[in-house]
């Protein structure tokens, strides 16, 4: 398999201009569009494009170097900070479900992957203009993964970290892992319900210590 840029998007956001988000998210400081552009290989005026639409959603801030030379400054690009509230809804909105799952029992697994598939299509209905395959990165990606689609043609997404893992809810269950597991792959499931090419075969909990790994089924090899 060949891995392509881990994407870190957020809602309307391609694979591309994720790109792009991720590398300033993870640069130390504001940087200039050639150095932007060197670092996910595109091209200056293609990466321009995506940081201004990028400055547009407020994702990305605007600035110019400070220099005490003549000449004119550079334009520099920087991500804009999350917002704390984010964070902290998706905390609370995970804590809930961890002992909402914990209380199911036995019925954990299939309410979760049942739940997960009807929220999945719900958000499949509501972007039908998004291909399926970058419909499921780009909400893993809200979801606080950082998505990755390996092999060509696709035949897995690795999801990494798990955010759950990093969130500050309390002790989770060995047991109860795998039903927080299935909701995902009913949420995968359900975002590629409308999809005639790849569905999703498998998931496999922290297949790595950092990471899970979704299996693509190709469905015209059924």
């Amino acid at each position: 398999m060949t891995a392509v840029r881990d994407r870190v998007p957020r809602a309307g956001l391609g694979p591309t201009r994720a790109d792009v988000l991720a590398h300033l998210r993870e640069a130390a400081s504001a940087q200039p569009v050639t150095a932007i552009a060197a670092a996910v290989d595109l091209h200056p005026n293609t990466a321009r494009f995506h940081l201004d639409a990028l400055v547009d959603q407020h994702l990305v801030a605007r600035e110019y170097e400070k220099r005490d030379r003549p000449g004119r400054p550079k334009l520099l690009y920087r991500a804009e900070p999350r917002q704390p509230s984010e964070a902290a809804a998706l905390q609370d909105l995970a804590g809930a479900l961890v002992r909402h799952l914990d209380r199911l029992g036995d019925e954990s697994d299939d309410q979760a992957e049942a739940a997960g598939r009807f929220w999945g299509e719900e958000l499949a209905a509501a972007r039908p203009d998004q291909r399926p395959l970058d419909r499921v990165v780009s909400t893993l990606a809200e979801l606080g993964y950082q998505p990755t689609v390996v092999g060509e043609p696709a035949e897995a997404v690795v999801l990494t970290p798990c955010p759950l893992r990093a969130l500050d809810i309390g002790e989770v269950p060995p047991d109860r892992l795998p039903s927080i597991c299935r909701l995902h792959l009913g949420l995968m499931r359900g975002l590629l319900a409308d999809d005639p090419e790849f569905g999703v075969g498998e998931l496999h909990p922290l297949a790595t210590p950092t990471s899970c790994v979704a299996r693509l089924t190709r469905l015209g090899d059924a």
